[in-house]
């Protein structure tokens, strides 16, 4: 059949969300349930009746030149959630098809020996059907199934006298994930982190970070998954003024918390 079978009153159908037809299998090479789906995204189908028979799904993009869709090509079962193959329906159910693509659908019969059963198919221009996640990928290399061993971290408390407070957190490259900071006291202080493997001499030495601690406050920071990376270790020193090289001993009682890996 051509063309002219579609639906084509396109005014009447642009104002519907769903057009219809059906038809009767009753022996080989018939072609039923025939749709313009050229403005809708889903064609759906329903067999019903016992039936000694394949069905087959074929579609155009011109009207008049018809294909039949090839068994790797797919349509979905909606009632078991099953993907089968477009060129081998020999079950009743209810199917269906993303259309999309395509300007006309249709099914045909063959290998019919009995039975008559009834094919239903509508048009949506809803849903969105994706046949290709039935299929396998294939993969190669090596999958990992989880996310493998968390890292927990070490962390790393210090509470300052009444210094600067010279000390090597860590001695070997690290990230630093989380940071928290707590001055009850009267008087603010500047917490400066290092990038080195020991202690640092804040006369001249330069932090990668320094961090203002007002008076009576608590502050926390994250770093994310990833951390914040210190390429040689971790060092901190917390002294009275912000200037990277103050050496001005700071209050005693600032509480710092902190884990890095």
């Amino acid at each position: 059949m051509g063309g002219g079978y579609f639906y084509n009153k396109h005014q009447e159908r642009n104002q519907m969300s769903i057009i219809k037809a059906n038809g009767t299998i009753t022996g080989n090479n018939q072609m039923v349930a025939q749709l313009d789906v050229d403005a809708f995204r889903t064609y759906a189908f329903a067999v019903q009746g016992a039936m000694v028979a394949t069905l087959r799904v074929q579609v155009t993009i011109d009207g008049t030149n018809w294909f039949t869709l090839s068994g790797n090509s797919t349509v979905l079962n909606t009632v078991t959630g099953a993907y089968v193959s477009a060129a081998t329906i020999t079950a009743a159910g209810l199917y269906a098809l993303d259309a999309a693509s395509y300007e006309g659908v249709r099914i045909t019969s063959t290998a019919w020996t009995s039975g008559n059963p009834v094919v239903t198919a509508f048009a949506t221009d809803t849903g969105n059907m994706n046949p290709a996640a039935a299929a396998t990928a294939p993969v190669s290399g090596t999958v990992t199934a989880n996310q493998g061993t968390l890292v927990t971290g070490t962390t790393y408390n210090l509470v300052t006298a009444a210094s600067t407070n010279l000390v090597n957190a860590r001695s070997t490259a690290g990230n630093l994930f989380e940071l928290t900071v707590s001055n009850p006291t009267a008087t603010p202080a500047f917490l400066k982190l290092y990038n080195k493997a020991s202690a640092p001499v804040v006369a001249s030495d330069v932090p990668v970070m320094t961090i203002p601690v007002p008076a009576n406050s608590a502050q926390s920071f994250s770093f994310g998954a990833q951390g914040k990376r210190f390429a040689t270790g971790i060092s901190v020193a917390v002294t009275g003024a912000i200037a990277a090289t103050d050496a001005t001993a700071t209050v005693a009682g600032i509480q710092i918390n902190a884990t890095h890996n």
